[in-house]
């Protein structure tokens, strides 16, 4: 149920920041009510193919066509967080992503927008814990695929969103045994693995 339906609109500009994201469906936070939010973007492709680069390149102009369309949405160059070549399993070989943490803890955006749970995190716990300590620093989420907006989710988003999340975990679970299979493979028929 949308904001507007449930407070005046002196009741809502009288909102502080925190207050509204709490309050706040997907709706709301894309919908300018006249309250500015300091905002950042997460952009990742886990492979530097050719192809992969294009599609992060399309991702990035996305995520920017998306904030520009919101005007009470103010982001700063220094928040525009892009990973290349980073596996979205886990955060511990995520330089950026570790970096945009540190960022939000010191109070650099209130928003993080990203186009998909699994550019965010293939891993269903790290997904989660984010998340959550993101909410404990003021921050939330804005997830483009899926219209999800981790300050105030209902059940159901929770639900779907896990889904969505152990389904890109599982796949990438499914890659990486393939890829060591297969060099197992070429390994024990004495082949060698040469870069293209």
């Amino acid at each position: 149920m949308s904001i507007s339906s449930r407070f005046s609109k002196s009741d809502v500009k009288n909102l502080t920041s925190v207050e509204f994201m709490r309050e706040a469906t997907f709706e709301d936070m894309t919908t300018d009510y006249g309250k500015r939010f300091k905002v950042a973007y997460l952009a990742r492709e886990s492979t530097q193919h050719v192809e992969q680069v294009k599609a992060l390149n399309i991702q990035i102009q996305q995520l920017e066509d998306f904030i520009s369309k919101h005007n009470h949405f103010v982001l700063k160059s220094e928040c525009k967080f892009v990973e290349r070549g980073k596996s979205g399993l886990s955060t511990d070989w995520r330089e950026t992503f570790r970096l945009m943490i540190d960022m939000a803890r010191s109070g650099s955006f209130e928003i993080l927008v990203v186009d998909s749970a699994s550019r965010f995190a293939r891993n269903v716990g790290e997904l989660f814990t984010t998340i959550d300590t993101l909410k404990e620093m003021g921050v939330g989420v804005l997830v483009l695929t899926g219209y999800y907006w981790t300050f105030n989710m209902t059940p159901t988003d929770l639900l779907r969103l896990a889904t969505e999340a152990g389904l890109a975990q599982a796949e990438s679970m499914q890659t990486s045994q393939r890829v060591r299979k297969h060099m197992a493979t070429v390994a024990q028929n004495g082949q060698l693995l040469c870069s293209s």
